[in-house]
């Protein structure tokens, strides 16, 4: 199939030059008890200091995981909403 010969709107940069690598930060909301040494969140990820908010995320997790970051991810946020479901 040969190239193709469409033009670039103005102002518009080919996907290959708009996409750079991609990273999963972690570690970027510590968990811990104690918000005066620096923790964010709570053991069930309840922010500390606002009522009614949590982090359901990688940020909570201290280190990159050795296994998929998304499937890490996808447990925290499940074992954070069952304890929100239960009350």
């Amino acid at each position: 199939m040969p190239p193709s010969r469409t033009r670039t709107p103005p102002g518009w940069r080919p996907q290959s030059k708009a996409v750079g690598s991609y990273h999963h930060p972690v570690g970027t909301c510590a968990m811990g008890p104690d918000p005066e040494r620096g923790a964010v969140v709570d053991s069930r990820g309840a922010v500390h200091g606002v009522r009614g908010l949590w982090v359901a995320d990688a940020s909570v997790m201290p280190t990159i995981p050795s296994a998929n970051t998304h499937l890490s991810t996808i447990v925290v946020a499940e074992r954070i909403g069952a304890w929100l479901a239960a009350g």
